[in-house]
Order: C-alpha cells, then structure tokens, then sequence
C-alpha cells in the first residue's frame, strides 16, 4: 500500500491523502501505518524516485510499436535521436514544464 502511495505522489499531477488508502483497504491498515512505511521506504530508496524522463518514455513506446510495423534500424535510431533532441529542446519553454513526459515524448516522436 505504501509503495503504491509514493507511486502515485511521484507519477501523477494529483495526489490523494493517506486516509482514502485507509478506506480503500478497509481499515487493514491505518493512516500512522501507512505513513509510517511511507518513510520507510523512501529512506529504504535514498530518497531516490523520480518519475520517467520523455526520453524514456520514447524507448518503452518504439519497444512496444516496433514489432508491429517494418522499420529499420537505422530509422529507429533516427527518430529516437531527433526525439531525444526535441525533449531535450522541450525544457527550455517554461510552458511545457507542466506537461507529462509521456506527451512530451509522443510530441517530439510525431514532430
């Protein structure tokens, strides 16, 4: 349950609070347990989590399309490497900041 809420707090725009994980279980475990493990786990990682980057997300999609429709090397490798300069390019405009780096990178494959 608790590596569920830092998955949810780390990955997604909006995040819920430790009470509706209570009522979701129904009460095995409680908002202090729940919290607590929390900690624990995040001390456990170092601290270290951080959600997906574009770039990643554009490899897990070419590994998904790939297999489905005829490409080429070569034209694999291009369209990652023009993706990977166009998220690069994406965080110098301060109004893609918000956006998701699954759109970011779904944006920069299609460009």
């Amino acid at each position: 349950v608790a590596a569920f809420y830092v998955s949810v707090k780390t990955m997604e725009s909006v995040a819920f609070g430790s009470d509706l994980l209570v009522l979701a279980s129904n009460g095995t475990y409680t908002k202090e347990e729940i919290e607590r493990t929390e900690k624990e786990l995040l001390h456990g990682l170092g601290w270290k989590v951080n959600p997906p980057t574009a770039m990643q997300f554009a490899f897990l999609i070419m590994s998904v399309v790939t297999p489905h429709i005829a490409m080429h090397d070569e034209l694999v490798v291009r369209v990652l490497d023009e993706a990977a300069y166009q998220a690069e390019s994406s965080v110098r405009d301060i109004s893609l900041s918000r956006e998701r780096s699954s759109s970011i990178a779904v944006a920069a494959m299609f460009n």
